[in-house]
């Protein structure tokens, strides 16, 4: 699951207590790059006489020549007050390189305003200045700071602008358009106005904007990591060398097959997330038949990211694993002890 340290809409200490109030006992945190708000999850947990296990997801590319994302990697149970240099390395290199794309893409509405258009013909011109959108997302109640700037993480600046776009489309309920990334909560009639904003802030994925070419460009062949991904075996390795446990989040998003996951073990990946929000019914027996051939441990993920943005996921839910048992939170301590 995730708060706001990135894409999630709530702060750690209310997650935390949301997650208490549910009868949840026990829990991980995986936020996208970012080791931000770990600390303060294992406070509030502490406080409230929970178990936490630190965790971390990885964006990354299966193999050198994958065109983008296609793959997140999870981190469970690692050092994250004192992780490898590399692997700080990587992370502080993706969060940068995603606010220079931001930065970017502010400065190109500057000449090229983003137009959000009504049924009734109505206009609403959107020129984004970077400092202004930063501003109204403190004021939001976000950000999380680390290293000394906004943790920046899969379009989280799409949020301070969609108030304004809800209000002028004459959207009320806040769960609609909270998460443009989730096709469900598009309102029927204006999904292309919204697709307008995700285009622009978050052109970080498969289809790569002229911008983000640009930044790649720098980038010469045999660096450590390139922007926005990192390689498959590099995450796991480093999840390893930080003293973690590593799987692979929501295989059937990306459709990995048995060969794809096979590919990852190799590299030291021991765990499969078979149960999650993100799977249907056919998809969680397809990666349990794969686990269960691999030797590979099953896991359970909500991904949930709060109320708002995700209302259709509800913690502590069976997420269809009636018949056979994912490793707990004391188990996965277990295998990071072992």
């Amino acid at each position: 699951m995730h708060d706001n340290g990135s894409d999630g809409r709530m702060p750690i200490g209310s997650l935390v207590n949301y997650l208490r109030r549910h009868g949840i006992s026990s829990f991980s945190v995986t936020n996208h790059e970012t080791k931000a708000t770990l600390a303060a999850a294992q406070h509030h947990a502490r406080s409230y006489g929970m178990e936490f296990l630190p965790g971390i997801e990885l964006s990354s590319r299966l193999t050198p020549t994958s065109p983008g994302e296609n793959l997140h990697v999870l981190v469970y149970g690692f050092n994250y007050r004192k992780i490898p240099p590399d692997f700080n390395k990587g992370l502080i290199t993706i969060q940068n390189s995603k606010r220079e794309l931001i930065e970017r893409r502010c400065k190109a509405s500057q000449r090229e305003p983003i137009v959000i258009e009504r049924n009734d013909g109505r206009s609403l011109s959107l020129s984004v200045k970077f400092d202004e959108l930063e501003r109204k997302l403190i004021s939001t109640g976000k950000p999380v700071i680390e290293n000394g700037s906004v943790t920046f993480n899969d379009g989280i600046m799409c949020f301070p602008l969609l108030a304004e776009i809800n209000a002028f489309l004459g959207i009320n309920d806040p769960a609609k358009g909270a998460n443009i990334y989730m096709i469900v909560n598009l309102i029927k009639g204006y999904e292309r106005e919204y697709q307008k904003v995700l285009n622009f802030l978050h052109p970080f994925n498969a289809t790569l904007s002229q911008e983000s070419q640009e930044v790649r460009t720098r980038w010469q062949p045999g660096n450590d990591f390139v922007p926005f991904f990192f390689e498959a075996r590099q995450a796991i390795e480093l999840g390893l060398e930080a003293g973690g446990v590593v799987g692979a989040a929501h295989p059937g998003e990306t459709n990995l097959t048995l060969g794809d996951i096979a590919l990852l073990q190799s590299y030291g990946l021991s765990l499969l997330e078979v149960y999650t929000s993100k799977h249907s019914r056919e998809q969680v027996e397809q990666y349990l038949n794969i686990a269960l051939q691999l030797g590979l441990k099953r896991t359970i993920g909500t991904d949930f990211h709060g109320e708002e943005m995700t209302p259709n996921i509800k913690v502590g839910t069976s997420l269809y694993c009636p018949d056979y048992p994912a490793v707990s939170i004391q188990s996965l301590r277990r295998l990071v002890r072992n």
